[in-house]
């Protein structure tokens, strides 16, 4: 999809846009962005990350006073169930299949790439109040991963 982005974007370079403040190349490469596969789904991740609010993980994982630490299972476990009940809330539908990972915009399922969706969820994490170096940290990402791929799998019979 970049390589036809990026084709787009020297097409337009090329041409002679009128000199008005409102139409610029960054607007029309935006608009083009927000029409293809890859921007509508772009704006879905967007639209599910900003309404992601702040999480007291200990209160979430029912934590009574003599444990002292919220652990990486807690956090794997509650990220992903907001994420979901998010998603869900905006009428957006999340799932996986045979380890792949799909999203229901409104109108049809999109695959989405592993790198993207472990990225989303890294971003929905931080949000939520996952320190950003341990959301950041490949080993975290790869749980988050594996813990959504767990909780949504579709069963193939």
């Amino acid at each position: 999809m970049k390589n036809s982005n990026s084709n787009i974007s020297e097409k337009l370079k090329s041409l002679d846009l009128p000199d008005n403040p409102k139409i610029n190349l960054e607007t029309v490469l935006q608009e083009v962005e927000s029409l293809t596969k890859e921007g509508k789904l772009k704006n879905k991740f967007k639209l599910i990350l900003k309404n992601i609010e702040q999480v007291n993980f200990r209160k979430e994982a029912n934590l009574n006073q003599d444990e002292k630490t919220v652990k990486r299972k807690h956090y794997l476990i509650i990220v992903v169930d907001k994420i979901k009940q998010t998603a869900s809330k905006l009428n957006l539908d999340l799932c996986c299949f045979n380890n792949e990972i799909f999203l229901f915009n409104g109108e049809y399922w999109c695959k989405i790439q592993k790198e993207v969706f472990s990225n989303f969820l890294k971003k929905g994490a931080i949000r939520m109040g996952v320190e950003p170096l341990e959301a950041r940290y490949y080993h975290f990402k790869e749980d988050l991963f594996k813990q959504f791929v767990s909780d949504l799998s579709l069963i193939h019979i």
